[in-house]
């Protein structure tokens, strides 16, 4: 997580890594969100941006034939984490607030973007959307909070590997 990773361009966004191959939101395990992010420059403000794109499948499903609110959540989640690639320091979800303005149905494309608001000491803010062609049908906001590498050690279970592709460097735990 060193400096940011992307381009001034809109039309060619830089395609993000994922942070750990184990999650359930970005990583590629049975169920999963599967998530992949991209970094298109900042915004018309100056602001920090990653964009991507969800279609849930039969998976992640809540009513027939729509997406579970849970599965949104986490797709706003992981997006807002896919953020950090922007700065040097690692953070964790402290709040997470979701507001659902639209069905999402299943197998079409809902395209996501976040960008950072603000940072004051350890708290960063974030905000961000999902639409579905030019309709909002999802919007968050987040508070995440800084945090040091070791935090992933202590709160592991013992034998875990913590060594996710974000984690890469010389202060990196064990």
């Amino acid at each position: 997580m060193t400096g940011a990773l992307g381009t001034n361009s809109t039309t060619d966004p830089r395609p993000l890594p994922r942070h750990y191959a184990g999650c359930v939101a970005c990583g590629d395990g049975p169920g999963g969100l599967r998530l992949r992010f991209a970094d298109p420059g900042p915004d018309d403000q100056g602001r920090p941006t990653v964009v991507g794109e969800f279609v849930a499948g039969s998976a992640h499903q809540g009513a027939p034939g729509l997406a579970h609110g849970g599965v949104l959540a986490t797709a706003m989640d992981e997006l807002f984490g896919a953020l950090q690639h922007h700065l040097d320091e690692t953070y964790v979800t402290g709040e997470l607030g979701t507001r659902y303005r639209a069905p999402v149905p299943l197998g079409t494309p809902l395209h996501l973007a976040a960008r950072i608001d603000r940072r004051d000491g350890r708290k960063l803010f974030v905000s961000g959307e999902g639409r579905l062609g030019g309709r909002v049908a999802v919007t968050a906001t987040a508070l995440f909070l800084a945090v040091p590498r070791s935090h992933f050690v202590t709160h592991a279970p013992e034998g875990t590997d913590v060594r996710g592709e974000r984690f890469a460097g010389p202060d990196a735990p064990a």
